[in-house]
């Protein structure tokens, strides 16, 4: 069962109004920090700071857990990433 999460995010407009982009600290498969961006609209990121151009703000993006182990965790996130998919691992540490 999939429990809803949020997860620390950075944050910056994307092509249209209603669009943002979230850069999202995560663990790569050998076990690396490593980050990944994926599309957010509407409910499913919360923006801490003003969005102005590309200049990056404190966000918050929510997600569905899907399991822990030790210090990680992991979610599927509203959108796929560019670069993973919508499945990726993340530090407990970056979940709020």
């Amino acid at each position: 069962m999939t429990t809803e999460c949020r997860i620390k995010c950075k944050i910056r407009n994307g092509a249209f109004d209603e669009e943002m982009i979230a850069r999202i600290p995560i663990v790569d498969p050998a076990g690396n920090d490593a980050e990944a961006e994926c599309l957010a609209y509407g409910p499913s990121v919360e923006v801490s700071g003003e969005r102005r151009g590309q200049t990056e703000t404190d966000g918050i993006l929510r997600a569905y857990l899907l399991e822990t182990r030790d210090n990680l965790a992991a979610v599927v996130l509203p959108q796929p990433t560019f670069q993973n998919g919508p499945s990726v691992v993340v530090r407990r540490s970056n979940l709020l």
